[in-house]
């Protein structure tokens, strides 16, 4: 069952144990909408790697390929770090 409107199974099962209600908000108000700019839905997102611990999230942007964003469990905090993995997704998405 997906926990978390609006995020893959794999994802929302990544983050239900993580995210309150800021990080929810920041999926919803930031980045899902800065990847909707980049033509990338949520079902579009797969992990890098084994689901439960993915060392990032991909995409396939029509414009750029595949593209990923990676998740540094070690450096990011454990609450943000799949945020940051967003966040570094939609920077090489812009990358030419």
């Amino acid at each position: 069952m997906n926990t978390w409107p609006n995020l893959p199974v794999w994802l929302s099962e990544l983050v239900a144990n993580t995210w309150r209600a800021a990080e929810w908000l920041a999926w919803e108000r930031v980045w899902r909408p800065e990847l909707a700019r980049r033509s990338v839905t949520p079902d579009m997102l797969e992990p890098v790697g084994d689901p439960s611990r993915p060392t990032g999230i991909s995409a396939f942007s029509p414009e750029r390929g595949w593209r990923s964003g990676r998740i540094d469990w070690e450096a990011d905090a454990e609450l943000t770090a799949v945020l940051t993995g967003m966040r570094r997704l939609v920077d090489e998405l812009d990358r030419k």
